[in-house]
């Protein structure tokens, strides 16, 4: 299925000249720091318009309180089918929870697939939901499923002091379709070139005046006389690898070159990790047998 999902450049080409890196790094101008941020207009919002807007959402199926692009074929779900749907819903996460944790907390359980985006909706006491849940897309329907069956069978579970909380995992309502079969696209991108170009300080400083971004984990994979290599794992393909693709083939030397990397989530983890994981989930579960009066073998 096609999906014609958004893509960043359609914001990027309000920014027709060509700018050096020093002078994006280094400038103050705010047209430029503005190029990438999305829907701007949302912060100057009256109370009749949100309710308008509300209205809306609700008219075309949506909840009152949705923010993604209700045009983008994406996010309608009248255009995906139940079977196809890669959106995941996950409650009962910590109210202080972060995508990367999400991600972290997911990676030496895989592998499971590429991650579209992942979106975190605070916790709100006011409202009654004490923890935080989270918007999980991944790139294809396998991808959801494995998510979806390791999550449901109980494997993601978080402690509130000595109780243990597992998360609840459902079928997002506003679904997503399957994209990039058989791709290489990925939330992480590999950037290597010249050290005063491809370093870490200067790419984060770029990124941030550009688009709106969360990082899992960036390292410096290789570092030989003055070439650098940089594994960049971005949160979210959707508007922020994608994001940083489009912009560095504009603006990056010649000499820099930038491929997608593979996802950690589609990998199989490192022994270490399940290992880890594992020791974890055994101390618990002996702990929780001794509070039921059970064997302290």
């Amino acid at each position: 299925m096609n999906s014609n999902r958004s893509r960043p450049d359609s914001r990027a080409g309000r920014a027709s000249e060509r700018v050096t890196f020093d002078e994006i790094a280094l400038s103050d101008d705010e047209r430029i720091a503005t190029v990438f941020r999305p829907m701007k207009a949302l912060a100057n919002r009256n109370e009749a318009d949100e309710q308008a807007l509300g209205d809306e959402r609700e008219s075309r199926g949506f909840s009152r309180n949705y923010r993604g692009d209700m045009n983008n074929p994406k996010n309608q779900r009248g255009m995906v089918s139940d079977n196809e749907n890669t959106s995941l819903f996950i409650t009962r996460l910590p109210a202080d929870f972060t995508p990367a944790q999400l991600l972290k907390a997911l990676a030496p359980h895989g592998p499971f697939g590429r991650v579209w985006s992942v979106h975190i909706i605070p916790a709100n006491a006011d409202k009654g939901q004490i923890g935080a849940a989270a918007k999980l897309i991944m790139f294809d329907r396998a991808g959801a499923e494995a998510v979806y069956n390791f999550i449901h069978r109980g494997g993601l579970s978080f402690y509130n002091g000595s109780t243990r909380i597992r998360a609840i995992v459902s079928w997002n309502q506003v679904k997503a379709p399957p994209s990039d079969p058989r791709g290489t696209k990925s939330r992480v991108l590999i950037i290597s070139g010249p050290a005063d170009f491809v370093d870490v300080k200067k790419l984060r400083a770029l990124f941030s005046r550009y688009f709106i971004y969360q990082e899992e984990e960036v390292k410096l994979t290789s570092h030989r006389d003055s070439k650098h290599e940089i594994e960049f794992r971005f949160c979210c393909f959707h508007a922020q690898a994608e994001a940083a693709s489009v912009f560095l083939g504009r603006l990056k030397p010649s000499s820099v070159f930038v491929k997608f990397g593979a996802d950690p989530l589609a990998q199989q983890p490192p022994a270490n990790a399940q290992a880890r994981s594992s020791v974890a989930e055994d101390r618990w579960a002996l702990l929780g047998r001794r509070r039921r009066g059970g064997s302290r073998s």
